[in-house]
């Protein structure tokens, strides 16, 4: 279940070869308080996820973040502490060669 206040949305599909993008906004009272948050997909993205046999998330400059917890079966992310490290954050998602950008902001951005 994604946090009150969490928006997730669903900016673009993924059309003839571009990236799918979904935006993440987290309200600053979840940001300065320094605590974790949940997010689900949008249901485009969870519906691939139900039929994948490859997933995997990176930072946009290819390691595997440490701080995040992702169940592929659900799309549910889960974010206990955040990272020390400045808003957006992105993410990556491939599911069976298909990107998608990931965009976590804090709420003033």
């Amino acid at each position: 279940m994604t946090n009150p206040g969490v928006t997730v949305k669903m900016v673009r599909n993924s059309v003839l070869g571009a990236d799918a993008v979904v935006s993440v906004q987290v309200p600053m009272e979840v940001v300065a308080a320094g605590s974790g948050f949940s997010f689900a997909m949008p249901q485009e993205i969870a519906s691939l996820l139900q039929s994948s046999t490859k997933v995997s998330i990176t930072m946009d400059d290819g390691t595997a973040p440490s701080w995040l917890k992702f169940d592929p079966l659900t799309g549910m992310f889960g974010i206990v502490v955040l990272p020390n490290q400045e808003f957006p954050i992105q993410l990556i998602l491939t599911v069976d060669k298909k990107r998608t950008l990931i965009v976590i902001s804090d709420g003033a951005n």
